[in-house]
């Protein structure tokens, strides 16, 4: 028998404490149709001792973005994800990140399943709700190929051209085929 134990590769550049909130909106944002503007509320019920890893509720830098339930929702409201670009000064300084994160309801659960659970209320009305207990990437849940490759891209993106990333991720892709490791380095 052979025993396979997987590794975590996360797609949110910030506080593992958010993740599960951030995973369980990235699912809404990526099955409805909404836009930011449309948002009336975004409320999210979560385990109270996830609360002191975030400590800023009003983030006005990137740092501060990544230890901020508030601003992790809001970056995956209004760009669908939450990689590097995210957490920028000016992208957490954005008028409109400033006003969403106005709208982010923190509900935070001493008691019932250890799960986050979002709910996207719309001015009009309507609301949409999902919720996770683990997050995106661990074992259990992996990200896809695509994902990968994503991820790699935007974190390399500043140390290497396109073609040279595309050449990694060949080798990478074949590295149980490669006669020497030295060829990847």
């Amino acid at each position: 028998a052979r025993a396979t134990v997987g590794s975590t590769l996360r797609l949110q550049a910030c506080c593992g404490a958010s993740h599960w909130a951030q995973d369980a909106l990235q699912k809404l944002v990526h099955s409805h149709t909404f836009s930011h503007d449309q948002i009336a509320a975004i409320e999210v019920e979560f385990p109270a001792m996830l609360h002191q890893f975030m400590p800023y509720a009003r983030p006005q830098t990137g740092l501060e973005g990544k230890d901020s339930l508030e601003y992790g929702l809001v970056a995956i409201a209004l760009d669908g994800r939450a990689g590097l670009h995210q957490y920028s000064d000016a992208a957490v300084q954005r008028p409109e990140a400033q006003a969403l994160m106005e709208r982010v309801v923190l509900m935070p659960k001493t008691d019932g399943p250890m799960q986050s659970r979002v709910v996207v209320k719309l001015t009009n009305g309507e609301s949409y709700e999902e919720s996770a207990n683990r997050a995106h990437g661990n074992p259990s849940d992996p990200l896809t190929r695509e994902e990968v490759a994503g991820k790699f891209n935007e974190c390399a993106e500043g140390l290497m051209p396109a073609k040279q990333r595309a050449a990694v991720l060949d080798l990478c892709d074949r590295l149980d085929q490669l006669g020497n490791i030295r060829e990847l380095g």
